[in-house]
């Protein structure tokens, strides 16, 4: 119901400017032509620094950043867990192995784990859509002072 009113109320402000005849349906005909423009920002704004983000970040995978080592346990029991962790700028993929480096114990140490810190990666991704971000507002301010630049010089 609000919809509607809204369309006829937009409807009857065009007729109003004489931009349309009224035998002319405004509402569809414009769609396509708002779709296209919205869609170059969109893309240039949205989707490609995700994708950007998201690929950088997982480029930076095989980055061995730090290797973390923890031993744990009594002195008659100790263990150790040493993981590496990979990634840049902030690592978020990590592997790791527990070992028992000795004692007189009975302990059941769980194979090679890796995992991938969400948290981590999605920080990459922005900083990385950051970088793209700020190398486009670079572009756009170098250009609108190169243009400013061009168009001074050449007034008389």
């Amino acid at each position: 119901m609000i919809f509607r009113h809204i369309g006829r109320r937009a409807e009857s402000e065009r007729l109003r400017l004489g931009r349309f005849s009224p035998s002319r349906k405004t509402h569809t005909s414009e769609l396509p032509r708002i779709t296209i423009v919205l869609r170059k920002p969109l893309i240039l704004f949205l989707v490609v620094p995700v994708a950007f983000g998201a690929l950088a970040t997982l480029t930076s995978r095989p980055y061995k950043a730090v290797i973390t080592s923890v031993s744990w346990g009594s002195p008659s029991c100790t263990g150790a867990t040493e993981t590496t962790w990979y990634g840049f700028p902030v690592p978020w993929f990590f592997t790791g192995q527990s070992k028992f480096l000795g004692g007189n114990c009975l302990i059941q140490l769980l194979g090679p784990f890796s995992g991938v810190v969400a948290g981590a990666f999605l920080l990459d991704v922005l900083i990385y859509m950051a970088m793209y971000y700020g190398s486009v507002l670079a572009y756009l301010g170098i250009r609108s002072v190169v243009s400013t630049r061009m168009r001074s010089s050449s007034l008389p």
